[in-house]
């Protein structure tokens, strides 16, 4: 293709969605929970089997558990910082600031030393009171 030489016509969508992202058939993905996606880039609720790749946080989220995969779509922020449940049987401590967050499901994380769950987001801060606060890039 040539070099263009004119104004092009282009389409500018917000940076910090994943927008449009299909749902995986039979799944419901609540918003506020943590965006994760299967093998086919499908969402559903993370799982270490399954739904693997954290991506963010879902912003709109919808159910599609009476549906065929890609029957219902969500949308998952990224940039953004939020707060999530400790666990309780292998909880996210001070000395894990700054490393990669485990997830125990799609509202829990865990220490990040817990091994064969879904890796996804930077865990910033901790307290006993608000939780964990993690950034997804």
């Amino acid at each position: 293709m040539a070099t263009a030489t004119t104004p092009r016509a282009v389409i500018f969508r917000n940076g910090d969605f994943y927008n449009n992202v299909p749902l995986a058939a039979s799944v419901n993905v609540p918003s506020g929970t943590v965006g994760a996606l299967d093998s086919s880039g499908r969402a559903g609720p993370s799982s270490n089997a399954t739904y693997n790749a954290i991506i963010g946080v879902v912003e709109e989220g919808a159910d599609n558990t009476s549906g065929a995969a890609g029957a219902q779509v969500c949308q998952i922020r990224r940039n953004i910082t939020c707060t999530f449940e400790n666990s309780s049987t292998a909880a996210v401590t001070t000395a894990h600031i700054g490393l990669t967050a485990k997830w125990e499901d799609n509202q829990t994380v865990c220490a990040p030393a817990t091994a064969s769950l879904p890796a996804g987001g930077k865990i910033l801060s901790v307290s006993a009171t608000d939780g964990v606060e993690i950034y997804f890039p």
